[in-house]
């Protein structure tokens, strides 16, 4: 089988894909895997022995050239020609893993055997085909129901769930060779290496410059070394830091590509950052991560792996947020203490380390608390109810609203049931029950999330087959709600 992956959005995502081409190739070794990353992503995914092709896609150049009145039809024909390219190599499963609705429309068009995820269908409308595809779209509708990880939730997609696979990132010998030389023209001595990442293209993942300067100043100290990374617009911000730390720095922030900087951050015993992604690639790297969650969950998007430490505090309501910009008078991420990281390096609690237990991800509470993160009731009511793996015994706060789901699923049913048999009137019935799906709160708006992008994703060009397709999916799930809620 030929397999494409996509999930081209940035180079965190890139890593966070990266454990499904070795979980694939140990289930089906002889299928062909490629993956499709926008132009300057692949850093994190060059040498991997288990991805056969990578396809760079020039989304923002494309972008450009297509926006301006005389590029236009050269460019319109280079995208055409690359697409045609793609196609011609008759893909028998596409798995789009971006949430972008370009890539939706981008797997559309090549026109595979078979594509997972969101997709523009031929009426013009996004669908989101998979069930677990389904899932990951429904998770900012009720974020407080998922319990996974987005790696696990790939393995999930692309069917290889619970495989022990990791991020990796694969250096060459001639890449550490100049890392190590490079390092040690610049004053280090093999002493332990700390990198500092204190950038962010997004400002409220930042830790503010004053805890950098405070965590630099204990870890010099203590005679170790430190180098700070980060992209051409955040140099400032690192020359800053470096200044009130003496000798023992190395800044490289917008003198070394993306790949040279974690080939450097590779010979480190502990990588600061935030949610980055260095922190990805850190952790596939095998270096110790002390990540730094402020508007994020770690629940989603922490270090993968076993050993990294996650710190997050617990005075802001509204953690996790997921803003851009902290809306409120003391940014969440501001609050957690140099002295706190550095103590984690010499054996202190965190509050919270990672761990992957049966070849899927968990964060282990020390000082912190999950459910600053996620209901853990709720959470494991959705996975019993989805997975049908396991008996589900529903509390009473959750019965309620469950109830009326299933209810309001039900008189669906019925209404499609009559319409499927003629009764063209009760269509509305059908509509209105679906239409005030809605409205659930909490797990019912996740499953009701569930059905509406399962039916959205069912083509109506045979009414007869749509209606038999919107029925089967809209009574299924109802005869499980009425089958957990009768215990």
């Amino acid at each position: 089988m030929k397999r494409l992956i996509i999930l081209p959005n940035n180079i965190g995502d890139v890593i966070m894909a990266v454990p499904l081409f070795e979980a694939l190739k140990r289930k089906t070794p002889a299928d062909e895997l490629h993956f499709l990353v926008e132009t300057g992503y692949e850093g994190g995914v060059l040498n991997n022995p288990y991805i056969d092709k990578i396809h760079l896609f020039p989304r923002s150049a494309s972008a450009q050239a297509l926006r301006d009145e005389e590029s236009f039809p050269i460019e319109s024909f280079q995208l055409g020609a690359w697409i045609e390219t793609l196609t011609a190599m008759e893909f028998d499963l596409v798995i789009n893993l971006s949430q972008h609705g370009l890539y939706g429309a981008l797997s559309s068009l090549i026109s595979a055997k078979e594509i997972v995820g969101l997709v523009l269908s031929g009426e013009g409308i996004d669908c989101v085909n998979g069930f677990w595809s389904r899932y990951l779209f429904a998770i900012p509708y009720s974020r407080r129901c998922n319990n996974l990880h987005a790696i696990d939730l790939y393995k999930k997609i692309a069917g290889v769930e619970n495989d022990p696979s990791e991020p990796k990132i694969f250096l060459s010998d001639l890449e550490k060779e100049y890392a190590n030389s490079y390092l040690v023209e610049n004053g280090w001595n093999g002493e332990s290496l700390f990198v500092f990442q204190p950038g962010s293209a997004i400002a409220a993942k930042m830790w503010k410059k004053e805890r950098w300067i405070e965590l630099g100043k204990l870890v010099v100290a203590q005679g170790s070394k430190i180098l700070i990374t980060g992209a051409p617009a955040e140099m400032e911000l690192c020359k800053a830091i470096a200044s009130e730390l003496g000798d023992s720095v190395i800044v490289t922030a917008g003198k070394t590509t993306f790949r040279e900087s974690l080939t450097l951050a590779s010979f480190a015993s502990f990588i600061v950052t935030g949610d980055t992604a260095l922190m990805h690639a850190g952790a596939a790297l095998g270096v110790t991560v002390l990540a730094l969650f402020g508007a994020t969950s770690p629940v989603e998007t922490g270090p993968y792996g076993s050993g990294h430490a996650v710190f997050v505090t617990g005075s802001c309501a509204k953690q996790p947020c997921f803003l851009h910009s902290c809306d409120q008078p003391t940014n969440c991420i501001d609050e957690i203490s140099a002295e706190e990281v550095f103590a984690s390096t010499l054996g202190g609690s965190v509050p919270f380390r990672t761990e992957i237990v049966n070849g899927t991800y968990a964060l282990r509470p020390e000082t912190g608390s999950l459910s600053r993160f996620y209901d853990v009731e709720e959470a494991v009511v959705v996975q019993g109810i989805l997975t049908r793996n396991a008996v589900v015994i529903i509390p009473e706060s959750l019965k309620n609203g469950l109830l009326l789901l299933e209810n309001r699923l039900s008189l669906a049913t019925d209404s499609l049931k009559k319409f499927a048999a003629g009764d063209q009137s009760a269509y509305e019935t059908y509509a209105e029950q679906i239409g005030l799906l809605q409205d659930s709160l909490g797990i019912g708006a996740f499953l009701a999330t569930m059905v509406n992008l399962g039916l959205n994703s069912i083509p109506l060009t045979d009414l007869t087959t749509g209606v038999s397709a919107m029925l089967e999916l809209v009574e299924g799930y109802a005869l499980r709600l009425r089958e957990v809620l009768n215990g």
